[in-house]
C-alpha cells in the first residue's frame, strides 16, 4: 500500500490510517471496506482511490483495482505515483503498452521514478 497521503481531505485520514494498517496486517478485505468509507466521504480524493486499488490488487482482483488506478490518475493527471502503480498493474497482467507509456509519463513528472521504472519490461 502507499503510505503518503499528501494533500488529500483531512476528514478521511482515519480511514486511510484504519486502512493502511489493515492492509499491512493481511486484512485485505477490511482494508478495502476502510478505503471504501474514504471513498465514499471524499470521491475527489486520488490515494483514497489508489490505496483501494493496491489492496484489490493484493486480493488478486484486477478489474477492480485498474478502476480504481484509473480513477486515481483521472483525479490527479499530474501524480507519478499514480501512473507508476498502474504501470505495474499493467505489466503484471500483460499489458506492456499501457505499462510502457504510464511509466514514461512518471518519468515526465518525477526523474526520480528512474530508480525503480524498469524501461525493459
Amino acid at each position: 500500500m502507499c503510505r503518503k497521503h499528501a494533500a488529500g481531505d483531512a476528514r478521511i485520514a482515519p480511514m486511510m490510517t484504519d486502512g493502511l494498517s489493515l492492509a499491512w496486517q493481511g486484512e485485505t478485505d477490511a482494508a478495502i471496506a476502510a478505503f471504501d468509507r474514504a471513498v465514499a466521504l471524499a470521491p475527489r480524493d486520488a490515494a483514497a482511490y489508489l490505496n483501494r486499488g493496491l489492496a484489490y490488487r493484493r486480493k488478486g482482483d484486477a478489474g477492480r483495482a485498474f478502476n480504481d488506478l484509473d480513477q486515481a490518475v483521472r483525479l490527479s493527471p499530474n501524480g507519478a505515483r499514480y501512473r507508476y502503480y498502474r504501470a505495474i498493474l499493467s505489466r503484471e497482467t500483460g499489458n506492456a503498452r499501457q505499462a510502457d507509456s504510464d511509466d514514461a509519463r512518471a518519468l515526465e513528472l518525477d526523474p526520480r521514478y528512474a530508480a525503480v521504472v524498469n524501461p525493459d519490461g
